[in-house]
């Protein structure tokens, strides 16, 4: 029989539970970036593990199907955050983590958030070419407006910095984060 490298009798319910627990915190938080949460949940128990860890592994810890698991799986390795490994003994995939998650998360940004922030500028200007008059006709506050815009402007090059830096691990961006809070 496979060795299981987590398994409720080497490390007990509670731990199994409290693993569950984070990997379900951050399939929530995942979702926000347009991945779906047991996309998040699989991600997080991958990327945490220290040595690969097979498709079994994972339907037994997040507690679902082998279906569920392996769309989840393949989601994955399509957007290139985890990676086959090899197998195990009962022929069964194993993953790890991709080593370069930052640069997926830099084109998730790239893709998504600016694209979002893009489209909102867009359409922000498009209000904003109309006349006084109009804009006071759709009870709309030229002020506002102009704050609104500049926010998103402010936004779009933030976010546009970002992703020009070649963070290529998640340590650069917490790295660089701290420094940029540190000077608040």
């Amino acid at each position: 029989m496979d060795r299981l490298i987590i398994s409720e009798q080497e490390v007990g319910y509670e731990a199994k539970d409290k693993l569950a627990r984070a990997s379900g915190a951050i399939g929530k938080f995942i979702e926000y970036w347009g991945f779906k949460s047991i996309e998040g949940r699989i991600w997080s128990l991958v990327f945490l593990s220290e040595s690969p860890i097979s498709t079994p592994q994972i339907v037994d810890i997040l507690e679902v199907s082998k279906a569920t698991a392996s769309i989840g799986i393949n989601e994955l390795l399509r957007r290139g955050l985890i990676q086959i490994s090899g197998k195990v003994e009962n022929g069964a995939l194993t993953y790890i983590s991709t080593p370069d998650v930052g640069a997926v998360v830099r084109d998730v940004l790239r893709e998504r958030e600016l694209r979002l922030i893009s489209d909102a500028e867009t359409n922000l200007n498009l209000l904003f070419s109309l006349s006084v008059e109009e804009l006071e006709s759709i009870n709309i506050s030229q002020a506002n407006l102009e704050q609104l815009l500049e926010l998103t402007q402010v936004s779009k090059k933030l976010v546009t910095r970002l992703t020009s830096r070649r963070f290529n691990v998640i340590l650069s961006w917490a790295t660089f984060f701290k420094k940029v809070l540190r000077a608040f």
